[in-house]
């Protein structure tokens, strides 16, 4: 008997888990390579345009993050977490989606000259009109993508997210290279989105039928996916408070910074906890029912991110400094204490990311709304406290509230698996104990070579290789 993973007489259970380890190096592989593009993009475009241009793309960005709420109505969560009716669902979503696409779209086209007003930056209207058309691209990949991820097609997702990044990078700094200063970031979304919207649908496993979709499933739908959205948009808060308030109250310039130190120091984490969601969220879905092994798949996941991700925040938060120096250019110095901040910000993160995943599977996500105002709160109070020290301040304000809501989504998560503290612990003290005597060495080999060569690509190049035996040795 052959099933249908290909493994002659597995059992359901094996077969689940053989396709998530072939899925695990798919993933592993694209979003490496998507890591280092993306990496490389930010550098081409910090060294290529100047602050001015940088924070004036990124602000554009910011207006119309709002609309990302509504792009997929919690359909794509819905989609992977549906076990009955598939067709009926895929038919009512691949309608609805673009509907909703292009109604934010022409929401982009009207509202953008509020966008410059709220910023006091006329030139942003023109980008945000232009940022309609990524929304309008977006819609008509979210179903084909929720299928791909539903079915553990994650080969197919890999070719097209390398593809992807390759486009990103080439795009941008193609536009960026020919003047068009702010337009290289969104061109290149533009471009990105236009190919995964026609990839996702040639790879998807299903073919949508608009003609049979059905308002009653779509209700249905809708009833899963507004705890997701309702989740989107307090995370949109919590996401957007601090470089709203950092671009509408020092401007373009210091947001810049701001969005570079920020986006250097959470990189590593969003993309390792990014492939582990990716994979879990719909191997959970499957193992709800069944909550020794939902239990063992967590912690599982959870040993993967953080043995990855933690090294990576301390590592960046210990060669912080050389890092921006070094790579970016002494104009971007005031990003550094945001990296070295928001660096252990991605630490903490990549601990709590994983429970998101837990509450969907385990049908509920309206836990995600109730921490994320629980966070807000904080988020709120931590701004009002620490405003005084401008970006920096900013940025503790964000690590911070994340840290403390952490703790809470961790004690739900521990009570829907029934877990132990000891089993947290032993999960997480390795990576945890290694990360720190890593991170020791290098800032001391750092302030040793600092009383003999200038920083430049060679230390930092040591200094990188150097942590990354530390880390190896220390953990065996």
């Amino acid at each position: 008997m052959v099933n249908s993973t290909g493994d002659r007489g597995a059992s359901p259970q094996e077969a689940l888990g053989t396709r998530v380890a072939v899925s695990a190096r798919w993933v592993a592989a694209s979003t490496g390579v998507g890591m280092v593009t993306t990496w490389l993009t930010a550098l081409a475009l910090a060294r290529i345009l100047d602050r001015q241009e940088f924070g004036i793309a990124a602000l554009a960005l910011l207006a119309v993050a709002v609309f990302q709420l509504f792009q997929d109505s919690g359909l794509h969560a819905a989609l992977i977490q549906r076990q009955d009716r598939i067709q009926e669902a895929v038919d009512t979503a691949g309608l609805y989606a673009p509907l909703t696409g292009l109604v934010l779209a022409l929401a982009c086209v009207v509202l953008a000259p509020l966008g410059a007003l709220f910023f006091h930056q006329p030139e942003v209207t023109g980008l945000i009109r232009g940022l309609g058309a990524v929304f309008l691209l977006r819609s008509f990949a979210i179903v084909p993508s929720a299928l791909i991820q539903r079915e553990l097609l994650f080969a197919r997702q890999a070719v097209i997210a390398v593809v992807a990044s390759v486009l990103q990078l080439g795009s941008a700094v193609t536009l960026a290279l020919m003047g068009a200063g702010a337009w290289a970031v969104i061109g290149a979304q533009i471009v990105v989105s236009a190919w995964w919207a026609v990839a996702a649908t040639l790879a998807s496993p299903l073919r949508v039928h608009p003609g049979r979709a059905s308002y009653g499933e779509l209700r249905e739908l809708l009833r899963y996916g507004r705890h997701i959205v309702l989740g989107n948009a307090v995370g949109f808060v919590n996401s957007n408070t601090d470089p709203a308030a950092v671009g509408r109250l020092f401007g373009p310039v210091p947001l810049g910074a701001y969005t570079l130190g920020f986006q250097t120091g959470s990189q590593s984490v969003t993309a390792v906890t990014g492939v582990s969601n990716l994979l879990v969220f719909p191997a959970y879905a499957k193992l709800q029912d069944d909550l020794p092994r939902f239990r063992r798949a967590y912690l599982r996941s959870l040993r993967f991110v953080c043995t990855i991700s933690v090294p990576a925040g301390i590592g960046l938060a210990a060669l912080s400094d050389v890092f921006v120096r070094v790579l970016y250019g002494q104009k971007w110095a005031a990003a550094i204490p945001v990296l070295a901040i928001i660096s252990f910000y991605g630490l903490f993160l990549s601990v709590f990311a994983t429970t998101g995943e837990v509450f969907k599977a385990a049908g509920r996500p309206q836990l995600f709304a109730r921490m994320g105002i629980f966070q807000i709160v904080i988020l709120f109070g931590l701004i009002g406290a620490l405003y005084p020290f401008g970006i920096v301040g900013f940025a503790l304000a964000r690590a911070g509230a994340t840290f403390i809501m952490g703790w809470v989504a961790l004690y739900f998560a521990g009570r829907i698996l029934e877990l132990k503290i000891s089993e947290w612990i032993r999960t997480l003290r390795a990576p945890m104990t290694a990360s720190l005597l890593m991170g020791a060495g290098v800032v001391a080999t750092h302030q040793a070579l600092a009383t003999v060569v200038a920083d430049s690509v060679l230390v930092l190049a040591l200094l990188v290789v150097e942590g990354v035996i530390l880390y190896v040795v220390a953990m065996r």
